[in-house]
């Protein structure tokens, strides 16, 4: 009965800086487990992206495109809801929500018998992720001390970064042994074990009052604009990039982003919350989270692509041949939290840009028709992990710097609703520069390296000519 009491507890004890609780480190574990299955399922399918259109023979590629990128824009959707909500309901029971929705919507993606129902149990699934991801660092973040916080972002960070990368090895092993469809099925035991682990460990908290109304509105304005631009992105080479349809897929999402805009700043409750961006440091480190997303999402997807279309490996190669990215990202993620606690935030974010546009170069010169992993790939997706091991958690802890401890759960919404736009938007890039067709030669996905190591480079010069590097003073 004292576990019981302990979980349901309406706020958690402040640990202190000498001092950090066993029970936050398990809590801390237990949620980052949570949000790494949510991001599994982003980049698990890149993997199996080929089968899946081998199992849909007829079905065009830009449309197929959308069993990630629905995912990407329907977690987009909600992510600030789930922030808000969390703040305002309680984060354990959000969280547990969240978990409940993404295991029935897996087992429907598993089922699904056409790429309508796959596309649609896709979309439903990210809700439930939507709601677990940004909970699941809130509602640890308070169990320690302030000193020790961005320690925790980096291991939540990391995680997360591991995640991402460690999908495509994971999709090809599970397709290998049976098919694609159990990348989705194998989600239900392990949701189940998350709530009744949590039960036990996670302690309930919140920020905001529960009698707010929040602006419900802005939910499909916003999801709708995200999707428009997204269509545009994947539909540019068939329709034309000066086409009306394409053309007003962009204009229409732009008016409706301005709406969202007004709408956040007029109404009593916005779901946009932009008094945070008033925190010059959070808006730039959100902005530059967006950006920098995209070269990441936009990688891990071209890069077991081009190994099965261009090399043409099978899923499990592919697989295997992308593992010493999130192998590099384990290995150095642990000095990264050091280096944020250490106040070296700008310097770690920008050398980790810097790593990750030397790597796209270097694929752009080095790879070849012919397979050349050892020259070609490896080291440089070693010094790809090594840039995102800092660059992606570091960013996040950047974002936090000065935010009020009760905004936590709409900060971390907002900065997370960043970097999955971002990431629908890179899928949709290497769509665009690849297009519709099956075949893709070398030369093509060297304009995607080309592409994707621009953007970095873009967002690491941003980042290091707009974030504020003096200290808080307020």
């Amino acid at each position: 009965m004292a576990t019981r009491r302990r979980a349901v507890a309406p706020t958690p004890v402040m640990a202190t800086v000498d001092q950090v609780p066993r029970s936050a480190w398990l809590a801390l574990y237990l949620t980052s487990v949570g949000q790494a299955v949510v991001i599994l399922q982003s980049s698990v399918v890149n993997i199996a992206f080929p089968s899946i259109e081998a199992s849909f023979p007829g079905t065009p590629r830009t449309t197929l495109a959308w069993v990630i990128t629905g995912y990407a824009i329907g977690s987009a959707a909600l992510l600030l809801l789930a922030g808000r909500l969390a703040d305002i309901y309680g984060r354990r029971l959000v969280f547990f929500v969240g978990v409940g929705i993404f295991s029935v919507a897996s087992l429907g993606a598993g089922l699904a018998p056409s790429p309508g129902w796959l596309i649609a149990f896709r979309v439903v699934q990210s809700f439930g992720g939507a709601l677990m991801v940004p909970t699941s660092l809130s509602l640890v973040l308070p169990l320690f001390p302030v000193s020790r916080r961005s320690a925790v972002v980096g291991v939540w960070a990391a995680v997360a970064a591991i995640a991402g990368a460690a999908g495509p090895p994971l999709g090809a092993g599970i397709i290998e042994l049976a098919n694609w469809r159990w990348i989705f099925v194998v989600n239900v035991p392990i949701g189940m074990a998350i709530v009744i682990l949590g039960r036990r460990i996670l302690v309930e908290n919140r920020g905001e009052r529960a009698d707010v109304k929040i602006d419900l509105i802005a939910v499909p304005l916003g999801t709708l604009a995200i999707g428009l631009v997204t269509l545009g992105m994947l539909q540019g080479n068939r329709w034309g990039w000066l086409d009306v349809n394409t053309v007003g897929c962009f204009v229409v999402s732009a008016v409706l982003l301005v709406v969202v805009v007004y709408r956040s700043a007029h109404h009593p409750e916005p779901l946009l919350d932009l008094a945070l961006f008033r925190h010059r440091r959070f808006s730039v480190a959100s902005a530059v989270l967006l950006v920098f997303n995209m070269s990441v999402s936009g990688f891990w997807f071209a890069a077991p692509l081009y190994f099965q279309n261009v090399w043409g490996w099978s899923p499990l190669q592919a697989g295997l041949a992308v593992t010493p990215s999130p192998i590099a990202i384990f290995v150095f993620s642990r000095f990264a939290g050091k280096s944020a606690d250490g106040g070296k935030l700008a310097l770690g974010i920008v050398g980790g840009m810097v790593a990750t546009s030397t790597a796209m170069g270097a694929l752009l010169l080095l790879l070849d028709t012919e397979p050349n992993y050892w020259v070609g790939y490896f080291p440089w997706a070693v010094l790809y992990g090594i840039g995102l091991a800092y660059s992606w958690s570091m960013l996040t802890s950047a974002s936090l710097v000065g935010v009020a401890e009760e905004r936590y759960g709409a900060a971390n919404g907002t900065g997370l609703t960043a970097r999955t736009i971002g990431g629908a938007l890179g899928v949709a890039l290497v769509i665009a520069v690849v297009g519709p067709s099956v075949e893709a030669t070398n030369e093509v996905f060297q304009r995607v390296w080309l592409a994707l190591g621009l953007v970095f480079v873009v967002a690491g010069v941003a980042f290091w000519l707009l974030y504020p590097r003096r200290p808080i003073t307020d």
